[in-house]
């Protein structure tokens, strides 16, 4: 599987936390990092996001540059503490050969940590393409970074 992992675009600070909504700033980051992502030639075969409004949006964002026209998926275990035995069960009893996840800090970083053991900082709308064929703890490839920061 090559995996994608992308954290969210720069949102506005404001509550409730799960309502709160990308900045101008996070939507530019997000599209920039799609124009990049596109230049890679992976093709995503899903596109699966947290529930809360920044990564729906964000998601939302992520298909249309990438004229990405299938449903975006939805995972509960994607929110800020997720549920990383949740997301490595329903990714292991999937057929996607190429997800894109949207989520949070800290799950994106706790989550790449666990199956590459590499440690990254994951700054709004950066990307990071994982080589995963065993859902084992360190047992997986950091392959490239798109970082927020170019």
């Amino acid at each position: 599987m090559n995996l994608l992992l992308m954290r969210h675009g720069d949102a506005v600070m404001s509550y409730p936390d799960a309502a709160r909504p990308l900045s101008l700033l996070g939507a530019t980051e997000v599209m920039a990092n799609g124009a990049s992502l596109l230049e890679t030639n992976v093709q995503v075969s899903h596109i699966i996001a947290s529930p809360l409004s920044r990564a729906q949006e964000t998601a939302g964002l992520m298909a249309a540059r990438l004229d990405f026209r299938d449903a975006i998926l939805c995972w509960d275990s994607l929110a800020p503490n997720g549920d990383l035995n949740r997301v490595l069960a329903l990714l292991a009893t999937s057929s996607f050969p190429a997800p894109l996840l949207v989520t949070h800090q800290p799950f994106v970083s706790e989550l790449i940590d666990y199956l590459t053991g590499e440690v990254v900082m994951m700054g709004t709308a950066s990307i990071v393409a994982i080589t995963l064929d065993v859902f084992s703890p360190r047992a997986s490839e950091l392959r490239w970074t798109i970082d927020t920061c170019g």
